[in-house]
């Protein structure tokens, strides 16, 4: 098993001792701004209200949202599609 794959397994355990699928689950991501549109691209098939505030500077978009989940896998895998965004923090 490489260390992606074990990273993955730990959230996974853990999201299936914490959650009872389906259920809302936090997602929070700090942005900066000119890959905001990036990050709702990918958040927009989730079909709930994104939560945006600008930072002091203007430099940087906190991003949050609480869809309701399926299961475990649909959560791993959202996290796997914003790792492509340019310059995402992941909280």
């Amino acid at each position: 098993m490489n260390q992606t794959t074990n990273k993955y397994q730990k959230l996974s355990n853990l999201l299936d001792e914490q959650y009872t699928w389906p259920d809302y689950y936090p997602f929070k991501f700090i942005v900066p701004v000119g890959s905001l549109e990036s990050l709702k691209t990918i958040l927009k098939p989730l079909q709930t209200e994104i939560e945006t505030k600008l930072s002091k500077k203007g430099n940087y978009v906190s991003v949050s949202v609480r869809p309701l989940i399926k299961n475990t896998d649909d959560v791993i895998q959202i996290y796997q599609d914003v790792y492509t965004v340019k310059g995402i923090v992941v909280l």
